[in-house]
């Protein structure tokens, strides 16, 4: 099997740009058919989230198959959650850092919840760090590391119950949409409406962000079944279906239900016009620095805020928009190789030390 599916990593350089858009970007109303088109596009831009959860799940399962498939081995199990935790936590840190260092030097007592992920629960009126708030998601998907092998082996050896994944994410989805949720506050627990959707999935906080996210991985394994299928569906319909849908507004559960159908028929057709730009070195290039990306697009634009009234005066706002998505995309190429790559290989030799006497652990966690 192959180490790394190219149309997976250049679809997560797109999702990234396509944050960014949605953060940095928007449109005044208008009645205007095409600046309306584009206005709707950009604000569905919370929807590339959910494509992270999606093909997270779908790498998951790609990646983790031959472990998980039969039963779930404590070495195994060890080597997954490690290897989770390397993955998220170098630039996790550096970010955190970077946000009570410079931007917020007053708020060091949120400090614990925030390295420690656990702000999920955190509804939005008591989050203070704004750069730190697209990081829910990784609070979430740290949630679904610790469930998803058994999320994966359930499936993997009761397949007939892959058919009742799409009612369930519906149904969970739904849940997002419409009730309340549990959050954390200053008084504990809460039980409250916070997210107020109105239709839509755009809720990054309390448990609904949790299961907003499951459904997300609960679609990501069906799309990997499908894969495993070697079924293809026909590709024209599945992006007419998504790209019309995004032109209009809650039509969020039809997106995200054709996007884990159409993933898998874009992989296994590598001839066809959508994963050949998919593959192109520029989408592989924003897809391997997408997590720093993600990440730090936040902060230019804090910085922007804080002196807009001043930079006015020499030249409109979307250029200074555009100049802090290149400077991100810039700094993101040096956080890649200097913390994602650098750091992540300082903890893989460091717990490689720790268990010398583990050469089936050694031997994992040597591997990518």
């Amino acid at each position: 099997m192959k180490k790394e599916i190219d149309v997976l990593t250049g679809l997560r350089g797109i999702s990234a740009l396509w944050v960014i858009f949605h953060h940095y970007f928007s449109l005044p109303p208008t009645q205007n058919i095409a600046l309306k088109a584009i206005e709707n596009t950009l604000s569905n831009g919370y929807l590339a989230v959910d494509f992270f959860f999606i093909l997270s799940s779908f790498v998951l399962c790609y990646s983790y198959e031959k472990y998980f498939r039969e039963d779930i081995k404590k070495d195994h199990y060890k080597e997954f959650i490690i290897k989770r935790f390397i993955r998220i936590y170098p630039m996790l840190i550096f970010i955190v850092l970077v946000s009570f260092l410079f931007l917020f030097k007053d708020h060091w007592r949120y400090f614990p919840f925030y390295i420690s992920l656990t702000f999920i629960f955190l509804a939005e009126k008591y989050r203070v760090i704004s750069s730190l708030g697209i990081t829910w998601s990784l609070s979430c998907e740290l949630i679904l590391y610790f469930i998803f092998p058994f999320l994966f082996l359930y499936f993997q050896k009761r397949k007939h119950y892959l058919t009742l994944i799409i009612p369930l994410a519906i149904v969970l989805f739904y849940y997002v949409y419409f009730f309340d949720t549990i959050t954390f506050s200053t008084e504990g627990l809460v039980y409250e409406n916070i997210h107020n959707s109105k239709g839509l999935i755009n809720t990054p906080y309390g448990l609904s962000a949790i299961v907003r996210c499951f459904a997300g991985y609960l679609l990501g394994i069906l799309s990997f079944h499908f894969y495993k299928s070697g079924r293809i569906i026909n590709i024209s319909w599945g992006l007419f279906i998504i790209i019309i849908s995004l032109l209009l507004k809650k039509m969020d559960v039809i997106i995200l239900i054709s996007f884990s159908f159409s993933l898998s028929s874009i992989i296994q057709q590598p001839q066809i016009f959508i994963s050949k730009i998919l593959s192109s070195k520029w989408a592989l290039f924003l897809g391997k620095i997408s997590y720093s990306i993600y990440l730090i697009h936040i902060i230019p634009l804090l910085i922007l805020d804080s002196h807009k009234t001043y930079l006015l005066q020499f030249l409109p706002l979307f250029v200074y928009k555009f100049f802090c998505i290149i400077l991100t995309i810039g700094i993101s190429v040096i956080t890649y190789y200097m913390i994602e790559i650098r750091f992540s290989q300082l903890l893989k030799n460091f717990f490689i030390k720790k268990h010398p006497e583990n050469e089936h652990f050694r031997s994992l966690l040597r591997k990518k």
